[in-house]
């Protein structure tokens, strides 16, 4: 290394601050050296020192000190260290800059360094400081306690304007920091604008002088070069290094650190807390500043160090008596620091003990988070206005801590609450929603215009809702505003909802207005911005529960389906969520069915202002909700409008015979009247409690006799009969046009009677369907899009447009045999819209939908089967007709005989044209081509596209019901809006329209919008049906919750049985160890008894008689089974009987030998 100096600042060639930034640094300017060794008192060896210092030498070394043997000199600024940050760095933060580094003095002023921050570093201001110290040098954290930092400070880097301040080093306590921060970047899709801040002491920064391309300070993830040095952790945005000019000295940027920690908070009123984890003195004197500074301390126990030791002492001091256990701290303190400095580490323990509300101790053992913990320390002590609290708790996500800490501890203002509502609704926090409606927030008095609008503009870029609005604007209007506004907003709504679907917002000059129903906006809101949870509560809170459901399974399948949304798990979700949503319909309107069906189905056909002015089953029908249609109360409903006035029990034989004789309606037929429903609804409304015991209750048609000529009203109107009479016209129709062309096809220009029977009957149909178009209300454009959705108006325009072409044509004489063939494929399409008819019946009905299923998928399978006919037929082509010219032969061909070959027709007999090449001719080649092309399309192809059929079959075929249902609705809502009177004859209905039209024209008649699918209500009958559905849905969601947690108990109750068994289990297999234990000991002592009397025995014989008897072994005493398990021991050796004793026998063992 360079002498520190003039040369060596030169070779270094650092970069100055400015002159408005007064940045200064240290070094040693006398050297005083160690006893025996080169190196001074600051740490560095005398090569480092600078001439005027090693001239001028200290002659006692005790006497060196920083203020006097140190001198301040220019900084050297930014220090251009070697920008290789580790991969892992780059990967969330890829603008690196070179001045994220500064040197300064130990004693520079705060605004010098205020303005390095802000000015320099172009900083923004902290919202939060969190400042975490603790040991310095690698220690292991308890797996436990490791998560729970980690976790607590990934939390606070989830805040928006957070800063964190550490060491700064790659070691310790800030190695974890460092590393917590960075997995929590890495997982986020956006980048986050966290601010890690490492303040360290310049001298024991490693590798540090100089700077090379090969050894940044921050290299690698390698420790230190030796105990004194660390190398600068890779993760920290930011460094301070201060230099005080000593070297491999920890500890020197307390100071500078608390002072900078202080100027930040009160600049900006930046709520701020010390987290302790681990350390020793140096941590212990940071605590000690901090609290002395009003900063709140949490002290991590657990992990050990000066953290434990205050820990330990917090919870000891009693009545803030600290000076009690002053000998106890004492003795603790030499134990865990030493002696060295006791007195002065004993001083700063009581006086943090004495201020002993600054300090709160988390215990990873508890069920305390650490940022609860963090944020419970600030609010404790911050003493700010109440909507800084309330933000800060927002902003840490802790509405538990908002609702003990600030809410239930001092009294709020309601306006305190707009601005933290809205950043609740920004960030998508639901618990500080309900906490700030629960304690006085107005909806009706926050939700403004403006504030909408704001809410919309505040979506992420990644969005779908702000994605579609941008190609809404792109392809509409690119003179607009860049802010969106509810205009726009309305208009995806409307293009999610389709053209029914109408919305009240219009561009207004004030916005300041507020809303009728602000929940309902807020539920839209949440719904477009996909917050599920929180559209479910707006759900409950907004009015019209059911339509509200269907609305959202309507634009979230709409969403689903738009072609803006990409994401294949965004997609689910919305599908998922929207089926979530139609069954809270359901679960609301079985409810409501269940207690009055009357008043459940007014709310069916009850056009709903809020939501489009569209009716709940049309919101259902338009969504696609078949599970909706298909319930009890849609379809009693659907049963009610197809009799018409008549009992739904009617017997078709009655309506046939009535249809055929009409005076027979007098007599044969029943009416109906229903129930007064408005009683029921007061009931509900004024006693809650009357509602609950109506539980069940099903009101039933009752029987009336209305006037003759009503009676024949009823009956002719009742879509039933004005649907057999269609059927019956087009029967009729189908006879004569088949008749024409069959036997009557006038061969002159002019048309025979039958003829213009058919053209004129023909024409009436035309006018039918202009009718259909002109009824819809809405504009032109759209009333056409609403025609054309309906597949069988587009067969109906197709058959008209082939029909009266054909009139066109047979009317001329050139062209009547061209006419003649239009009538023909007319006929056939008349004869496939018969297939029309056929979905009233629950048979027949759902084969319809088989059959336009299959349909589409015969055209994909099309798609591949043209390909292997074009090669075949091209192939074919080629080698049996060469050279041909005519382009048109060459064509039919081609598409011909591979057409009929696929069906087995191979042409085997046909001749072969003289002008083919003999040699091809001649060949197998045609023949082999023959064999592959029945090979894939007979065997391959065609089976695939039965296996096609039969998947579409058998998947329609489990839902038959439901795909019936829904379309008995589009049959039900067509013959309901059709005249009574069938074509021909049904001019007359459309001159008495039209007729009807220009009288409400010309007298200002209003119109009469009330039929059987949309009703009409007072004011009091609406208010008391939303009374009462809204108290249906609450009830729902109570029962829905109850559900839930009865089904967590039967888990619970289930795992702990199957916990039990398994328990039981065990103790079994412990019996049953036990007993086979005492059985190998007892086989043990066997085989003992059996080898020594072997032994013995083997002994006596290869001996053999020595005279005199010869003294048995003593063997042990065997212990039966019961024994040992009383005992349950292991085996020991013991003194037995000896069963050889042959006292009693008159021979010893060898004669018996």
């Amino acid at each position: 290394m360079a002498a520190r100096g003039t040369t060596s600042q030169e070779s270094h060639k650092m970069k100055n601050v400015g002159d408005d930034v007064p940045i200064l640094k240290r070094q040693c300017s006398r050297f005083a050296a160690n006893k025996g060794e080169l190196t001074c008192k600051c740490g560095y060896e005398w090569l480092h020192h600078t001439e005027t210092a090693l001239n001028n030498p200290e002659k006692v070394p005790d006497n060196w000190a920083i203020d006097t043997h140190t001198e301040c000199i220019p900084a050297d600024g930014e220090k251009e260290f070697a920008r290789k940050a580790s991969a892992s760095r780059l990967s969330w933060n890829p603008v690196l800059f070179e001045d994220q580094f500064i040197r300064c003095d130990v004693n520079t002023n705060t605004d010098s360094l205020k303005k390095i921050l802000f000015e320099r570093w172009k900083l923004e201001k902290p919202k939060i400081l969190i400042s975490v110290t603790g040991g310095a040098e690698n220690f292991e954290m308890s797996p436990r306690l490791k998560d729970a930092f980690r976790h607590s400070l990934m939390d606070i880097a989830s805040i928006k304007g957070a800063w964190i301040i550490t060491g700064g080093t790659n070691t310790g306590v800030m190695k974890y920091v460092g590393e917590a921060i960075h997995e929590h970047q890495t997982s986020q899709d956006r980048q986050e604008s966290i601010v890690l801040l490492g303040v360290a002491t310049w001298g024991i920064i490693a590798n540090r002088d100089p700077p090379t391309q090969s050894g940044p300070a921050h290299k690698k993830k390698g420790i230190a070069e030796d105990a004194k040095h660390a190398f600068l952790d890779p993760n920290h945005t930011h460094f301070i290094l201060v230099d005080d000019g000593t070297h491999g000295q920890y500890g020197k940027e307390i100071a500078l650190r608390a002072n900078l920690e202080k100027m930040l908070s009160d600049d900006s009123s930046v709520p701020v807390a010390c987290v302790a984890v681990q350390g020793g003195p140096g941590t212990l004197e940071t605590i000690f500043k901090a609290v002395n500074k009003g900063t709140p301390v949490v002290v991590v126990k657990g992990s050990g160090g000066a953290a434990d030791f205050i820990a330990k002492f917090r919870n000891c001091v009693q009545d803030g008596n600290v000076e009690a256990i002053r000998g106890k701290i004492t003795e603790a303190g030499r134990k865990e620091f030493g002696d060295k400095f006791l007195d002065k580490w004993v001083t700063w323990t009581i006086d943090i003990l004495s201020k002993s509300d600054y300090v709160t101790v988390f215990d990873s053992s508890g069920t305390t988070d650490m940022d609860h913990a963090i944020l419970q320390a600030i609010l404790k002590l911050n003493h700010s206005d109440n909507e800084k609290q309330i933000n800060l708790a927002l902003k840490w996500n802790r509405a538990d801590i908002a609702k003990t800490e600030i809410f239930e501890r001092r009294k709020l203002e309601k306006a305190d609450l707009d601005d933290a509502m809205f950043q609740a609704l920004v960030d998508n926090k639901l618990d500080f929603v309900k906490l700030f409606l629960e304690h006085g927030c107005d909806l009706n008095m926050f939700l403004t215009e403006t504030r909408l609008i704001e809410l919309y503009n505040k979506t992420h870029n990644g969005c779908l809702l702000k994605t579609i609005l941008k190609h809404q604007r792109q392809s509409n209007d690119r003179t607009r505003p860049c802010m969106y506004q509810l205009v726009d907003v309305g208009n995806v709504i409307k293009m999610l909802m389709g053209g029914k679907y109408s919305t009240d917002i219009e561009p207004r000059r004030s916005t300041d207005r507020t809303f009728e129903d602000p929940a309902r906006e807020l539920f839209i809101y949440s719904l477009l911005l996909m917050r599920y949870d929180m559209a479910s509560f707006f759900w409950i809170v907004g009015p019209c529960s059911i339509a509200a459901a269907l609305t959202a399974t309507n634009l979230l399948k709409a969403m689903a389906l738009s072609n803006l949304a990409e994401d294949l798990d965004e997609k689910e979700s919305l599908q998922k969520h929207a089926n979530d949503f139609e069954q809270k319909a359901i679960g609301v309107a079985v409810d409501c069915y269940n207690e009055n069906d009357l008043n459940a189905q007014k709310l069916l056909v009850r056009a709903v202002p809020q939501f489009g002015n569209m009716t709940c089953l049309d919101l259902a029908v338009s969504a696609g909700d078949k599970d909706f249609v298909g319930q009890k109360f849609c379809q009693t409903l659907l049963t009610r409008i197809w009799m018409g006035k008549m009992l739904t029990d009617t017997c078709l034989y009655q309506i046939l015979l009535c249809m055929i004789f009409p005076p027979a309606a007098l007599k044969l037929i029943s009416y109906r009247e229903e129930g007064d429903n408005n009683s029921v609804c007061e009931q509900q409304y004024t006693r809650s409690s009357s509602v609950a015991s109506q539980e069940g209750q099903v009101n039933k048609d009752r029987e009336i006799k209305p006037k003759g000529h009503m009676k024949l009203l009823y009956f002719f109107n009742a879509p039933i009969t004005i649907f057999i009479y269609n059927f019956v016209s087009a029967i009729a129709y189908l006879l004569i046009y088949s008749y024409i062309m069959l036997m009557n096809f006038s061969v002159t220009t002019v048309p025979g009677i039958p003829e213009t029977i058919l053209i004129f009957w023909t024409a009436t149909l035309v006018l039918e369907e202009m009718r259909q178009i002109a009824i819809q209300k809405n504009h032109f454009s759209m009333k056409i899009q609403w025609w054309f959705k309906d597949v069988w108006n587009k067969i109906d325009l197709v058959m008209l447009l082939l029909f009266f072409t054909g009139v066109g044509l047979r009317l001329v004489t050139g062209t009547m045999a061209w006419g003649r063939r239009f009538y023909i494929m007319s006929l056939v399409i008349c004869y496939l819209r018969m297939l029309h008819m056929f979905g009233a019946s629950r048979q027949l009905g759902p084969k319809l939908l088989m059959i336009g299923k299959m349909t589409k998928d015969l055209m994909f399978f099309m798609a591949i089967l043209i390909v292997f006919l074009l090669s075949y037929g091209v192939a074919l082509q080629a080698l049996m007709h060469p050279n041909e010219t005519n382009l048109v032969a060459v064509i039919v061909r081609i598409m011909y005989k591979p057409y009929f070959q696929m069906y087995g027709e191979f042409f085997f007999d046909d001749e072969i044209d003289t002008d083919a090449d003999e040699e091809m001719t001649a060949s197998s080649v045609p023949t082999i081509l023959l064999v592959f092309y029945v090979l894939f399309v007979q065997v391959l192809l065609l089976n695939i596209l039965i296996a096609m059929f039969s998947y579409t079959f058998a998947r329609i075929q489990e839902n038959t019901d439901k795909y019936w249902k829904m379309q008995r609705y589009s049959l039900i809502k067509e013959y309901l809006d059709r005249p009574p009177i069938p074509p021909p004859f049904i001019i007359i209905s459309h001159l008495y329209l039209l007729f009807n039209s220009l009288r409400r024209c010309i007298c200002i008649y209003p119109d009469q919008p009330t039929t059987a699918f949309t009703i009409s209500l007072t004011r009091d009958q609406v208010k008391q049906l939303k009374v009462w559905e809204k108290l249906k849905a609450e009830n729902y969601e109570q029962k829905t919750k109850k559900s839930i947690e009865n089904q967590l108990d039967n888990t619970i109750s289930e795992v702990k049985e199957k916990v039990r068994n398994i328990s039981n289990c065990q103790e079994v297999s412990k019996e049953d160890i036990g007993q086979l234990h005492n059985k190998v000991k007892y086989l043990e002592q066997h085989i003992e008894r059996m080898s020594t009397s072997v032994d013995w025995i083997v002994k006596v014989l290869s001996e053999g008689p020595v005279g005199g008897p010869i003294t048995p072994p003593k063997l042990q005493e065997i212990k039966t089974e019961k024994d040992l398990a009383i005992q349950d021991m292991p085996y020991t050796p013991c003194s037995a009987p000896n069963v050889w004793d042959t006292t009693d026998q008159p021979q010893s063992a060898s004669t018996h030998g």
